[in-house]
């Protein structure tokens, strides 16, 4: 991720589109983080009746934050630290994830939001090419790292489930309409070549949106 600064970055002059994109971005997480933390983390702790309750009580508390801070945290998203930017990508990549059932696909698309995010913040902070260059590299790293996270995991869950090879041909019949003998080896194979697919792809659109954004914000 990008790394954090001391120069001011203008958040003024942020387009109608772009505030509303970022607006929802962070307005997105208090919510959502605290509505699965009272969900899963009540059921050990109350009768499964309140869980529903407790899972609406942590969306309001939410709610409530964003009504008193997502306007300062709009102001500041261009000056977030790297922690603080690490823990937003970790939380979207566990969010997709998740809703995608542990198919790591989608969260190939992480890399754009992440180019895109860079690129701007380069592009206001008018960096040279050098600190370009290095926070393009380590934003790309630590993707990098994230999606392999990614893939192992889902990677353990195929690998866990014997099922896999079976629901593997069972998919391949009905949008192929061919019957094939998927084995643990092609698997294997198939993961591998995944990940590695996934990787390149996600990388792929951090570099080439980082520099279509900072070179369309240089220009404005």
């Amino acid at each position: 991720m990008p790394e954090a600064t001391n120069n001011q970055t203008d958040t003024g002059q942020m387009f109608g589109l772009e505030r509303l994109a970022v607006s929802v971005l962070l307005g997105a997480i208090p919510p959502a983080f605290l509505f699965l933390l009272f969900w899963w983390g009540s059921i050990p702790l109350i009768s499964v009746a309140f869980v529903r309750i407790a899972a609406l009580t942590g969306l309001a508390l939410g709610i409530v934050i964003d009504i008193f801070v997502l306007r300062k945290w709009v102001a500041g998203f261009y000056r977030l630290g790297a922690v603080q930017l690490a823990l937003i990508h970790l939380f979207y990549s566990f969010c997709i994830f998740g809703s995608f059932m542990g198919v790591p696909v989608v969260n190939a698309l992480t890399g754009a939001a992440t180019g895109a995010y860079v690129g701007r913040r380069l592009a206001n902070e008018r960096s040279s090419n050098g600190v370009h260059m290095l926070s393009v590299n380590r934003s790309r790293v630590f993707s990098g790292l994230v999606m392999l996270l990614v893939c192992a995991t889902s990677a353990a869950i195929a690998l866990g489930d014997s099922s896999t090879p079976a629901n593997l041909s069972g998919i391949a019949r009905s949008l192929f309409g061919a019957s094939l003998a998927i084995t643990w080896n092609h698997v294997v194979i198939l993961i591998v070549v995944g990940a590695l697919a996934l990787i390149f792809m996600q990388d792929l659109l951090l570099r080439r949106v980082a520099k279509v954004s900072s070179d369309g914000y240089r220009l404005c």
